[in-house]
């Protein structure tokens, strides 16, 4: 959450800026008196509404040193084609089209990104690459990294909206309008440029062309914890919408006059072509299958007792996640997909008590959360079950058909079971208490 009010806030400040910026540089008269006074007291206001939801960030930043190497950015970076002009939404019409998605390594394209991971290597070391390739990387590593962020960059938002737009940007708009959409399409452009990240990408080849973003991301502080810099297409989505509106009022204005004929009200007529449109629309996000996800099984009674039961303090899961929770770690990483899971299964049963966990599991697992594991590990250290009491934590819920051997040999431990008070046993859940 606090990672996504940053993502608000940021975005938010980003598109204040570019508006202010090209609304004195359209209509008014940049450095003057008048602008910086204005600049300045919007910003202050901007500030105060927008800080709120910043402020959860950069607390997270500041004391668990939150970063995304350059790499990462990356991988959650838009494609200028991929992103906003092919359909990538399997819908009715697109289903069965497969633009964009036939990949093949150019010529001479290994080899070029070889060189090039080398030079970076020699300059700026491996940490630009992230933790995962500190030894270097390869063209099929950075491909394999480019196409699991696949999620972020689906805002293709239909040829039916992306006719409005065009149209709104290049017909006559309506007097005293003209400022204003040159305001929408510089927010429009600003937002799809930056939403490329540090390096321009192009239907999955790296065209090499840094973008603003490679300055932006050491210049402004806290821009290093975001990553998936796809999301400022949002903000370009919002005014490519009002750009639209241009477009629309182009259309009814052209089309509906050509039916006068046909001895039907203005406002009738009007409907008829917005009913079409609307029609083109649906059949572009119409989905071609119904997917149904099947509802979590109906979770342990002891959740539901859990609920009435006063207990102090927040409440442990267990087994939870070994390891480093990296794809790269020698002894856990092919099991770290099943233990985000579980910390899932976690996060989605604490709604039925509504007490504070420590389980779950996200982009960013903070030191915090690594010690109190580890913490977990060492009992019945008397240190470990202080450092556990003081975050709050008292309370243990051992679900012992999730236990893997090692799990079992560890809590069967006379010496563990000795700072254990057994409060119940509910469908194969052991309640303990920290003594």
């Amino acid at each position: 959450m606090s990672l996504g009010s940053f993502y608000l806030m940021f975005m938010s400040f980003v598109g204040l800026l570019f508006w202010t910026v090209g609304f004195h540089w359209k209509i008014r008269s940049l450095f003057t008196s008048l602008f910086i006074r204005r600049t300045a007291l919007s910003g202050l206001l901007a500030g105060i509404l927008i800080f709120p939801f910043g402020l959860p960030y950069f607390s997270v930043s500041q004391t668990y040193g939150l970063k995304r190497p350059m790499g990462e950015v990356v991988q959650y970076s838009a494609d200028p084609i991929a992103t906003y002009l092919l359909p990538d939404n399997r819908s009715v019409l697109y289903d069965r089209l497969s633009w964009g998605r036939d990949y093949a390594p150019l010529l001479g394209e290994e080899a070029l990104f070889s060189g090039v991971a080398d030079l970076i290597k020699k300059t700026a070391g491996n940490s630009v690459f992230g933790g995962r390739y500190r030894e270097g990387i390869t063209y099929r590593d950075f491909h394999s990294i480019w196409m699991a962020g696949h999620h972020e960059r689906r805002l293709f938002m239909g040829y039916s909206v992306l006719f409005l737009v065009a149209l709104g940007l290049w017909v006559t708009p309506p007097s005293n309008r003209g400022g204003e959409r040159f305001l929408l399409g510089l927010l429009l452009l600003a937002m799809i440029v930056i939403s490329l990240g540090p390096v321009v990408v192009i239907l999955g080849h790296l065209t090499y062309l840094p973008g603003p973003y490679a300055l932006l991301y050491y210049l402004i502080p806290g821009l290093k914890g975001m990553r998936a810099t796809a999301r400022f297409g949002y903000v370009a989505m919002m005014a490519a919408s009002a750009l639209a509106v241009y477009g629309w009022w182009y259309v009814r204005r052209s089309v509906v006059p050509l039916w006068s004929g046909a001895q039907l009200s203005t406002a009738f007529r009007t409907a008829i072509l917005l009913f079409l449109w609307l029609g083109w629309f649906t059949l572009e996000n119409l989905p071609s299958q119904r997917i149904l996800f099947e509802r979590p099984p109906q979770p342990s009674k002891v959740y539901e007792w859990l609920a009435e039961y006063p207990i102090e303090g927040g409440v442990i899961e267990l087994p939870t996640f070994k390891g480093s929770m990296g794809k790269d770690d020698p002894v856990y990483g092919d099991r770290r997909v099943l233990y985000a899971n579980r910390e899932y299964v976690y996060m989605y049963n604490s709604t039925y008590h509504w007490k504070p966990i420590y389980n779950g599991f996200g982009a960013f697992i903070s030191p915090l959360q690594f010690r109190i594991r580890d913490s977990i590990s060492a009992l019945p250290d008397r240190d470990a079950v202080a450092f556990l009491k003081a975050q709050g934590l008292h309370t243990l819920l051992l679900h012992h058909e999730l236990f893997e051997p090692e799990d079992r040999v560890f809590w069967s431990n006379p010496a563990v079971r000795s700072i254990l008070k057994t409060i119940v046993h509910i469908d194969g859940v052991e309640v303990c208490q920290l003594q």
